[in-house]
């Protein structure tokens, strides 16, 4: 993953790593590869190995909750001093607690979830999870309230939380977050007494979530504004880079955005008896934010607006099963519009699903995703995509898509969607995919130009079978990055 924006006024992106190895009944967590320690953006190792602590604790011993002092000599960690996340002595790290540390257990989240994914027990399998928010989101205000007192405003709505898919289910919105089982959401009424703001709304976040075939759980998105009182906004989150990943071609969850109107019509608005769902509802000077910038002075009619970023997806989103993105329109989690074009569901103007539209919006976006990648669509794509699989008894499953075999041969992986071969003599899948390298705006609707935040570029990397076109992995880079390898295989 990639953190960006070291300290006020930086434009930076920074390069954090982390690999597990199961050797027999020993986990070894490393950081090998991650960038140098810089800035207000560092995890101390004691922090990162709780991170990773706390991951393990939820996702594979969920009835010791609490409890992880028995699964301690099963684990091994070794760190490269120096880092983002085992800096040495002198770096800024209280921080951490909005930047690094998520970030953190979102890693852990993945790399543990990919190992499940690679188990031959099914119920293992079962417990792998995308990841949640790999940012603690947030606006912190300060002034003088509405009694003359001053006071230090955390909006700690990010607690509300969201969860990502599993390879069996969709995540959900306001559930939590999972390493926070005891966390509670702030009350409205309780922040607008203590603090001089007045609520405009808040909701879930629609189109936020990660998609895939199961999606994650939208975020959430709130307004407010001054109210009798003195309001300066100090801390509040505004990134321009994906950092919670998708599992097996599943799509990022969102970024976490600040975005504020100036001399807004707002208490006009009021005086009509309206109360605005939306910015794009209210009249004002829109005030660009970045990341870590300098404090903002707010006025009685300025609007703030901010939201907690979603969950990840797990899969592809073509094979989302139609029926499940009809009902999320309905449930206003998604948008028609994102139906149509990213899960490829054409709906009638009665909400029903328009079945041959469907098949032929998802056969087009198939083939243009050979198209894309600069590749000859085959001949027998149909009757790919139509084949029934069988997988060897003695072969390794990645998740639901994709599985390793070794023979006289050597060692070759195959697409589950079309059981063809990726890669053959090697376990790097991605070094023979169809390969899609595009702008960070394809990662999601609510992404932008990472050029807003930061000077380098960053790509969004899209993999696919190259054999039936299925998206089999996704990945966050610079351009100058090495691919990631997901996984290697000792048999």
């Amino acid at each position: 993953m990639y953190q960006e924006v070291a300290v006020t006024g930086d434009r930076g992106v920074y390069k954090v790593e982390l690999s597990v190895t199961k050797s027999g009944n020993i986990l070894i967590f490393e950081n090998e590869g991650t960038d140098p320690q810089v800035g207000a953006i560092n995890a101390p190792f004691a922090g990162w190995r709780g991170t990773i602590l706390s991951t393990l604790n939820v996702i594979l011993l969920p009835g010791q909750m609490g409890a992880i002092g028995g699964v301690i000599p099963y684990l091994q960690f070794k760190p490269t001093p120096g880092t983002l996340t085992c800096p040495d002595f002198g770096a800024a790290v209280s921080p951490a607690g909005i930047y690094a540390n998520e970030l953190a257990i979102s890693m852990a989240n993945a790399v543990i979830s990919k190992m499940l994914m690679s188990s031959n027990d099914p119920s293992l399998r079962k417990m792998a999870l995308a990841p949640t928010p790999a940012q603690w989101h947030i606006n912190i205000h300060f002034g003088y309230n509405q009694r003359g007192e001053y006071y230090v405003g955390p909006m700690l709505e990010h607690m509300i939380g969201t969860t990502g898919a599993t390879s069996t289910n969709d995540g959900f919105f306001a559930n939590g977050l999972w390493w926070i089982p005891e966390g509670k959401g702030p009350n409205v009424e309780g922040y607008e007494r203590d603090w001089p703001i007045l609520y405009l709304y808040r909701k879930e976040h629609r189109d936020s979530a990660g998609a895939g075939r199961y999606r994650g759980g939208n975020g959430g998105v709130l307004a407010y504004i001054p109210y009798k009182g003195q309001v300066t906004l100090g801390t509040y989150s505004s990134e321009g880079i994906p950092k919670t990943v998708g599992l097996q071609g599943g799509l990022p969850g969102s970024r976490g955005e600040t975005r504020i109107l100036k001399n807004t019509n707002i208490m006009k608005l009021f005086e009509e008896g309206i109360m605005p769902a939306s910015l794009e509802e209210i009249q004002g000077q829109e005030l660009v934010t970045q990341g870590k910038g300098m404090p903002i002075d707010l006025s009685q009619v300025d609007v703030v607006e901010w939201n907690w970023g979603s969950s990840s997806g797990y899969g592809d989103e073509l094979d989302r099963d139609p029926e499940m993105v009809r009902k999320d329109v309905m449930d206003q989690i998604i948008s028609k519009d994102v139906a149509e074009q990213l899960y490829g569901v054409r709906l009638t103007a009665s909400g029903d699903i328009d079945w041959k539209e469907t098949e032929a919006k998802r056969l087009e976006i198939r083939m243009n995703r050979f198209t894309k990648c600069g590749s000859r669509v085959p001949d027998n794509l149909e009757i790919l995509l139509s084949k029934e699989v069988n997988i060897p008894e003695h072969a390794v499953r990645i998740g639901d898509y994709l599985f390793v075999s070794k023979d006289e041969q050597g060692v070759q992986v195959n697409c589950s969607s079309c059981g063809e071969v990726i890669s053959l003599g090697h376990q790097d899948f991605k070094a023979n995919s169809l390969v899609y390298e595009g702008r960070i705006e394809e990662a999601g609707k609510h992404f932008v130009d990472v050029q807003r935040y930061v000077d380098q570029q960053v790509t969004f990397v899209q993999y696919f079978c190259p054999n039936c076109g299925t998206k089999i992995a996704t990945e966050v880079k610079r351009p100058q990055d090495k691919h990631l390898v997901e996984f290697e295989l000792t048999f």
